[in-house]
């Protein structure tokens, strides 16, 4: 394959500019080639209809009332079809239609002359547009031959019929190309459209403005991707728009408009007219689609249901490849809709642009597992598996009687690109510099707006997987890296990209990027080892405490200490106990880290210590499990004051609280109590799932205790 652009340089264009202006100037002119009035004679049947000038109409009936001609003739007409001619239709042809009488070679140049420039004009309008058909004879082609039969209709109704010059089919062109084309260019083409019937009717206000007006009043409806229906509805638009426009124009011109409702009427005719290139448009829209080169959005449709047996192939055969295709066919979709192209033709042209890495998947990274054929092959060799991949990819797609639009991504998504790899890898291999023409690949250069974007989504979504940590400034370099390394060597000379093209086409890149390496929050396990243990301590089971050794305190003075510790879950179960009974606290998974709670609970402790009364220590403390915690309270002797509440996993928790002393309690769950009488008391207590609320019966005294109170007494 090699990158043949067709209007890519001013020669060709101008080439075909000339043919194609020479051609509308045989049909301009076509009455005079065929039947030169000068050879007409008196009595003779008239071939065809000479029609009045539509500037002189008033000049005419002045002349046929000098000529005492019948005063019912219709002023439009010099001659009908089938009257036969005296002397007076001659001379009057030889006074209002002199470049009818016989070929002048000056007038035929000025014709020509002025065609070439139209056209010009409209290559001009094309190139700056960014659309590629500069670069496609199919696509080009089908445009003129749509103009040429604009312009034969044209001539055939001006001299064989009685009806209205504004029955021409001018809107035919654009309603037909504008879905394809844009409405930019679509008004660009009605405006030719519009100039092509100067030669033939004359240049005069109504016929040049209301045609030209009517049909960009239905170009509005037509935007991309819209079918034959629209199409229609352009049609009766334009009818209704250029009905307003005539009807405004009658009023401060010159121009004799017939708004009599008959077939020869201008009113009716101009209906006529763009109705009949809506219904046209609509009943060519299937044919001339697929001669530009487009492809209808029903067979798109189609092509792009992931069961199509090309597809289904591809993810069997080369599934990394096939995952390739659909990221790069999301990336890809983005980019044109945010450029005005066509985002679904770009989307199926990226499920099938890499179908010839069916045959030999290995040699592709997406589709490599560990180990790389490429290793045992010479620089060049690999280049020739890789290039290959495009060749058997056109094959595969015209095998399958794709769409050729299609087959352009095929060939279009490399282009001439070199590969760079192997080239460096050659390059250190041999030592000296290798021939680029070796190491590139064999496609066409993108010739499209779609297919550029696909080749630049290629190239941006297989690089951004090479990133490592990404960032908003690397995802940016490497964006504009391979956006303006493409630039710069020219591969997108031929899309027609404008510069508001590639800069928007950058920024929707960037964002796309950016949202696909968003950062989400770290999962507790996946935590470093020294903010999180290695193993989880599982809870113990109901019904096996886990005992807890017992921090010592001296006892000093009776303080109020707040005890808080995290729990898992807070629950509130306010538990009153005196400390000298045992109390159960609910947990469900011991407590690992010392902290402060305060408890609320009266403490009934009598002991022989600089206290005169029982010391009142309210204790509440939420928890979610009972715990087991016996408490010793030594008052110049330890006293055992086991406490008991209903619990789901008891916990044997042996806590110390010394009178007179500051509470230190390890306890995982948050339990406030203000003390007279501190102790200190390590519980571990684990947190079960339910909040319970437990109150603590009072207990009996132990036996140390009743001996201390017979010594008081």
């Amino acid at each position: 394959m090699q990158t043949i652009a067709f209007f890519t340089r001013i020669g060709p264009s101008s080439l075909v500019n000339l043919l194609m202006a020479g051609l509308l100037t045989f049909v301009a002119l076509l009455d005079v080639f065929v039947y030169p009035a000068a050879d007409w004679e008196p009595g003779q049947v008239a071939p065809i209809s000479q029609r009045a000038p539509l500037a002189g109409r008033s000049a005419v009936d002045e002349l046929l009332t000098i000529l005492d001609k019948d005063a019912q003739q219709d002023s439009r007409f010099i001659v009908r079809r089938g009257d036969v001619l005296d002397q007076n239709d001659l001379d009057l042809m030889k006074r209002l239609l002199p470049e009818r009488l016989q070929v002048d070679p000056i007038r035929v140049f000025g014709v020509w002359a002025f065609y070439f420039l139209a056209l010009t004009f409209f290559m001009l309008v094309l190139r700056r547009s960014g659309q590629h058909l500069f670069v496609r004879f199919r696509a080009l082609g089908s445009v003129f031959l749509i103009l040429l039969f604009t312009a034969l209709m044209t001539r055939i109704l001006f001299n064989n019929t009685a009806l209205s010059p504004y029955i021409a089919p001018l809107a035919l062109s654009a309603f037909l190309f504008a879905p394809l084309l844009g409405q930019t260019m679509a008004f660009a083409l009605h405006l030719l459209a519009v100039a092509m019937v100067g030669p033939m009717i004359g240049f005069t206000p109504g016929m040049t403005l209301i045609p030209l007006a009517a049909g960009w009043m239905g170009l509005f409806l037509l935007k991309p991707g819209r079918g034959p229906f629209w199409k229609l509805l352009a049609g009766a638009a334009a009818a209704v728009g250029g009905a307003v426009v005539m009807a405004g124009m009658s009023l401060f011109t010159t121009d004799d408009f017939s708004f009599a409702l008959q077939l020869d009427g201008d009113l009716a005719g101009l209906a006529m007219g763009m109705l009949g290139a809506g219904l046209m448009a609509a009943l060519l829209h299937y044919p001339f689609t697929l001669m530009f080169g487009g492809v209808p959005k029903g067979k798109l449709t189609a092509l792009g249901d992931l069961e199509h047996p090309v597809l289904r192939d591809l993810a069997e055969k080369a599934p990394g490849t096939f995952q390739h295709t659909q990221a790069v066919a999301n990336l890809a979709e983005k980019v044109a809709y945010d450029i005005g192209a066509d985002g679904l033709l770009v989307r199926i042209g990226a499920y099938y642009h890499d179908i010839g890495k069916m045959r030999g998947p290995e040699y592709f990274a997406e589709n490599q597992q560990g180990k790389n054929p490429h290793d045992m092959l010479s620089p060049a060799a690999s280049v020739e598996k890789l290039r290959g991949h495009v060749e058997l990819g056109v094959t595969i797609a015209r095998g399958a009687n794709l769409p050729e639009r299609i087959v352009d991504f095929v060939i279009e998504h490399h282009g001439a690109s070199t590969i760079d790899f192997f080239m460096e890898k050659e390059r250190q291999t041999t030592g000296r510099a290798p021939d680029p023409k070796r190491f590139s690949y064999l496609g066409r250069n993108p010739t499209s707006r779609e297919t550029a974007v696909l080749m630049i989504a290629d190239s941006v979504e297989a690089a951004s997987r090479t990133i490592k940590e990404p960032s908003n400034e690397k995802i940016e370099q490497l964006v504009r890296t391979i956006m303006f390394g493409k630039l710069l060597r020219g591969y997108l000379d031929d899309s027609g990209l404008s510069s508001r093209d590639l800069k928007a086409m950058g920024h929707s890149l960037i964002r796309y990027l950016e949202s696909q390496f968003h950062v989400r929050v770290e999962y507790p396990w996946q935590k470093n080892d020294s903010d999180a243990p290695t193993q989880a301590t599982p809870p113990p089971p109901i019904g096996h405490p886990t005992p807890q050794p017992m921090p010592q305190a001296p006892v000093q003075a009776p303080v109020q200490a707040p005890i808080q510790a995290p729990v898992q879950a807070p629950v509130q179960a306010p538990v009153q106990a005196p400390v000298q009974a045992p109390v159960q606290a609910p947990v469900q998974a011991p407590v690992q880290a010392p902290v402060q709670a305060p408890v609320q609970a009266p403490v009934q402790a009598p002991v022989q210590a600089p206290v005169q009364a029982p010391v009142q220590a309210p204790v509440q403390a939420p928890v979610q499990a009972p715990v087991q915690a016996p408490d010793q309270a030594p008052v110049q002797a330890p006293i055992q004051a086991p406490v008991q509440a209903p619990v789901q996993a008891p916990v044997q928790a042996p806590v110390q609280a010394p009178v007179q002393a500051p509470v230190q309690a390890p306890i995982q769950a948050p339990v406030q109590a203000p003390v007279q009488a501190p102790a200190q008391a390590p519980v571990q207590a684990p947190v079960v799932q339910a909040p319970v609320q437990a109150v603590a019966p009072p207990v009996a005294p132990t036996e140390t205790e009743q001996e201390i109170e017979r010594k008081d007494s």
